[in-house]
């Protein structure tokens, strides 16, 4: 007999935080462009953008990852030794 395991919010936040987000571009060309995604921080001296992450995005479609990189390299070197 197998026993799964199930999850339960006991507990949910009455007042989620409200997050207030920008971006905002730093460059752009016809091959990339990057951006600043910030966030609004409230503190007793007043509220100010901090910058949360650093965007870049490619023209041309997705970058293969490393395991489909690798299975290419043995691909073309199996071709090349049977050739």
């Amino acid at each position: 007999m197998t026993q799964t395991a199930g999850l339960e919010i006991i507990w949910r936040n009455p007042k989620p935080p409200q997050r207030q987000q920008r971006w905002e571009e730093m460059n752009h060309d016809s091959v990339t462009a990057q951006y600043l995604v910030q966030q609004l921080i409230s503190t007793p001296l007043g509220p100010f953008w901090a910058t949360t992450s650093n965007l870049e995005l490619l023209r041309g479609g997705r970058v293969p990852s490393q395991t489909q990189e690798a299975a290419g390299r043995k691909t073309r070197a199996h071709r090349n030794k049977v050739s």
